[in-house]
């Protein structure tokens, strides 16, 4: 009786043990192949058990991850088409351009910017030195108290004349 009892708790524990590491395993081997990039993967559910609750919330997670990477696949593709029209607007419009990028602190100058003022376009950077020290200085406190205006709000957009020194050192 004692040998019935043993090797029946045995075998219980054994399959209450497969019936709680499969379920789990199930999860795990196909959190993986999401990671490694099979966003089709998908759990089967089999049961109404608890385990089935967790493969249905893994299979909408799944579902919701493809409409958010297709939706941000969508916005990049519209942001690419915008910065090429906006660079051919750049080269169309023959002017002499410069977009500062307020967060990282770097400035783009147009190659006819550059032209302008007798510069290869590798020979400017994209740090505000680069501007700020080519501007004449008597006009240099003016130009910065523009950008602060603009800044602060004060202002919709900075409109400010100012003179620029050449490569030659003319203004």
């Amino acid at each position: 009786v004692a040998l019935i009892t043993v090797a029946s708790g045995t075998i219980l524990a054994i399959l209450l043990s497969r019936s709680i590491t499969h379920p789990l395993r199930t999860v795990m081997l196909a959190t993986r192949r999401i990671t490694a990039g099979h966003l089709n993967e998908r759990i089967l559910v089999k049961s109404g058990d608890e385990f089935a609750v967790v493969a249905n919330a893994f299979n909408d997670m799944t579902i919701q991850l493809q409409r958010t990477l297709a939706d941000q696949d969508r916005v990049e593709q519209a942001l690419r088409e915008s910065e090429e029209r906006y660079a051919l607007a750049v080269q169309g419009a023959n002017d002499g351009l410069w977009d500062w990028d307020l967060r990282a602190g770097t400035i783009y100058f147009s190659p006819r910017w550059k032209t302008m003022l007798g510069y290869e376009a590798d020979e400017i950077g994209d740090r505000l030195f680069e501007w700020f020290d080519r501007v004449h200085p008597d006009d240099l406190d003016v130009v910065k108290t523009a950008i602060a205006d603009h800044l602060q709000k004060e202002t919709a957009h900075v409109s400010v004349e100012y003179r620029l020194r050449y490569r030659d050192g003319s203004y």
